[in-house]
């Protein structure tokens, strides 16, 4: 592909990725209104405190990365003065420069799903994958019905899509770069998992497992070592450089360092509890009122052991404590029932399609939700055929490009993680990139060397540079 078609390509996708993506978030900025999750709110108390505060204390609730994105958007929006509440047609934006509360978490999510796209494109051509097929790779990112949705929301699902992206292409990069360079995109690498970590914990083992692959990597590939072993302790010192604030400011504040969001152990009771596991097994909805209203009783009796009271910052460590030691109980003296759950965790994490889609009208839900099956049924159908395809080559013995491991460990970071936690369609959105490229693979023809002319160098084996 020569310099100016490159540049062709790269500028097609970008404008692609600035309408679709703009169109999406900007037609209407009213589903930016509600913050289920409290992320305005936490960001909020970081530009007036500089801490994340629930309330007037400490918490680590959520991860912090998001919360502070938002709170650096906020400085380029001006307060919701009465006049221009329900103004969001262009004319408004354009009027007042985009700059409303609503528009300003709009714009953020708008930079950060069109970086993803380019990223996409630019990691399938480092994969050697031909040109167009890198323009459908994008397009499945840019066209993806879940973060498309999910970024109409206050939600950090693109932001983490984002850095899923950007630690598969440094790797990549990293990888075919030699000296100097090579260390430092390593680096590089390490802090985008470092900072991805501070938006959602599936980049705790998704690290894990970039860490192990480094390590044991000269030794599968033979050949031309690209990566040495040292590769792996540089990028765990730039993860842990960016980790060790979080982690210290929580040990600071609540006695541990907790590198997770103190809801973690909650999560994994959520999904792993006695009621959870008795109503699966009679395929039946389980009764979350009651369900919650055990669960606050439980924690009264504990804070009443431990003398404490119920709006300290201790209660966040006491609830996670507890509810971690709960579900790891559950899980062992109950294996079984958890084999079962985690089969049907797997089941909600990769259905085709959400059970209900929320701000939709419901006339519209069921061919939306025709639309989604149609594109993640496809999306997938390549996707495992790309694996398949990869696989197979591993098996007789054809070389394999390491590359491919990273868009691989990515979907597994996430399968393990929602095998013990509570998984649902929107927890995908994590690896869709990785998703859109593993697909792309079964598309690409292998060419037989023509003994006129030499054919083009495969793309699925490694090249020398």
């Amino acid at each position: 592909m020569t310099q100016n078609s490159h540049a062709r390509s790269l500028l097609g996708i970008f404008f692609l990725a600035f309408f679709l993506r703009g169109a999406v978030l900007f037609l209407d900025t009213r589903s930016f209104d509600r913050d289920p999750e409290h992320y305005r709110q936490m960001a909020r108390s970081l530009r007036a405190e500089g801490s994340l505060l629930l309330g007037k204390a400490p918490t680590a609730i959520i991860s912090p990365l998001y919360p502070a994105m938002l709170a650096a958007v906020s400085y380029c929006s001006r307060p919701l003065t009465p006049e221009r509440v329900g103004q969001n047609t262009p004319q408004m934006w354009a009027k007042h420069l985009m700059l409303s509360p609503n528009a300003s978490v709009a714009l953020l999510h708008w930079i950060l799903g069109v970086a993803t796209v380019i990223l996409v494109f630019q990691t399938a051509l480092e994969l050697r994958l031909p040109e167009w097929i890198a323009f459908v790779c994008a397009l499945l990112t840019a066209a993806d019905p879940i973060l498309l949705y999910r970024s109409r929301l206050v939600f950090p699902d693109t932001a983490i899509a984002f850095f899923t992206a950007a630690v598969i292409f440094t790797l990549l990069w990293a990888q075919h770069r030699t000296g100097l360079r090579q260390w430092v995109l390593l680096f590089a690498a390490g802090l985008c998992c470092g900072l991805g970590a501070l938006l959602h914990w599936f980049f705790l083992p998704f690290t894990a497992l970039i860490a192990l692959v480094l390590l044991i990597l000269p030794w599968l590939w033979s050949g031309e070592r690209r990566l040495p072993h040292a590769a792996a302790f540089v990028f765990l010192a730039a993860a842990a450089i960016v980790l060790f604030p979080w982690g210290a400011r929580n040990y600071r504040q609540f006695g541990r360092p907790l590198l997770m969001t103190s809801r973690a152990g909650e999560s994994l009771y959520l999904g792993n509890n006695p009621s959870y596991y008795d109503t699966y097994k009679l395929l039946i909805p389980s009764d979350e009122e009651a369900f919650g209203r055990q669960w606050e009783e439980r924690l009264q009796s504990e804070y009443d052991k431990l003398g404490i009271a119920a709006d300290t910052p201790q209660t966040e460590v006491v609830r996670n404590t507890l509810a971690a030691t709960l579900a790891q109980e559950t899980i062992r003296l109950r294996p079984y029932d958890f084999l079962w759950a985690a089969g049907s965790r797997m089941a909600s994490l990769w259905r085709l399609a959400p059970q209900r889609i929320e701000q939709l009208p419901p006339e519209s839900t069921d061919q939306i939700r025709t639309g989604i099956r149609l594109f993640y049924g496809v999306e997938f159908l390549l996707a495992a055929l790309g694996l398949l395809k990869l696989l197979l080559k591993l098996c007789v013995g054809r070389p394999c490009p390491a590359g491919w491991l990273w868009p691989l460990a990515a979907v597994a970071a996430l399968v393990a993680i929602h095998l013990v936690f509570p998984a649902e369609i929107f927890d995908r959105g994590a690896i869709q990139p990785a998703i859109a490229l593993i697909a792309g693979v079964f598309l690409v023809r292998e060419r037989a060397p023509s003994s006129k002319e030499e054919s083009a160098p495969n793309v699925l084996s490694d090249a020398k540079q």
